[in-house]
């Protein structure tokens, strides 16, 4: 194997390659502002994951957009977000292969009334040197954003090519925050796809089939993100109903490149009327 070593201004970059994949070793930075009511301990969780989430972005580049990025700011809100910073950490993960972490340095600093955890992480990832398959794509559009309790979700899918198309659900403010199969289901059984498609479609409307949103009960939130995972692949694929978050992103790596295509879209659901 061949070893490459850069230094960049902020992160250092070692990659070794294999016939399928480059290991990236990256050393990079987070840090978390937080109040009274957090504890040091969660706030230098939510550093790391801050942190880990950013070598992530760096290495696997525009697959973590800023549209795929979460809000975790809301003013007047009484939660502590850790939790949001959590979920972004792991949305903002999901494509990446994360084989090591080690905390390099910690710094707690006081700033006024506040705190601040610092962390430094040295991050082992692996990614694929395996080009994606261009002609291989898909579009996708939801009826709206924006949505409130118990709105009717409609999705339209425009492939590039004949395709199987799998969806599934993230919901991190529910409370198993697993990953869960939508389509296809027993009122959309067929996920082969050879041109425009909603979901539902007009035969499982017809049986009074319809995807509705929920604001979640435990929250003192006055908006949530919800998530949607788009997997297209070229041959059939066995998935199950559920998964836990991490076995799902090590599902997904399990795909070859060329042989998948994978998109994100979030959307959110505000307390009360829009």
């Amino acid at each position: 194997k061949e070893l490459i070593l850069r230094i960049f201004v902020v992160s250092l970059f070692l990659m070794s390659c294999t016939c399928n994949a480059e290991i990236i070793k990256m050393r990079t930075m987070g840090e978390f502002l937080y109040g009274p009511d957090t504890s040091e301990r969660k706030a230098c969780e939510a550093a790391i994951q801050k942190a880990t989430t950013e070598a992530v972005r760096k290495i696997y580049g525009e697959k973590l957009s800023v549209t795929e990025q979460l809000s975790c700011k809301e003013e007047g809100s009484r939660e502590d977000n850790t939790n949001c910073v959590y979920h972004s950490y792991l949305w903002n993960t999901i494509d990446g292969e994360i084989r090591s972490s080690k905390l390099i340095s910690k710094e707690i600093e006081s700033i006024d009334s506040l705190s601040k955890c610092t962390v430094v992480l040295s991050v082992e990832a692996v990614r694929s040197i395996e080009k994606s398959d261009p002609g291989f794509d898909f579009k996708i559009k939801l009826n709206r954003d924006v949505f409130r309790h118990n709105d009717s979700l409609n999705i339209s899918i425009q492939p590039s090519d004949k395709m199987y198309v799998t969806v599934f659900g993230w919901y991190p403010y529910s409370k198993n925050k697993v990953v869960n199969k939508i389509f296809p289901n027993k009122y959309d059984a067929k996920n082969f796809i050879s041109g425009l498609v909603k979901i539902p479609t007009e035969s499982a409307l017809k049986k009074n089939y319809s995807i509705r949103v929920q604001f979640p009960k435990k929250t003192e939130r006055s908006f949530v993100d919800e998530h949607l995972i788009f997997v297209a692949s070229k041959n059939p694929v066995n998935w199950l109903d559920t998964y836990q978050f991490e076995t799902f992103r090590k599902r997904l790596t399990e795909l070859r490149k060329i042989e998948k295509r994978v998109r994100h879209v979030s959307y959110r659901i505000i307390r009360g009327k829009i």
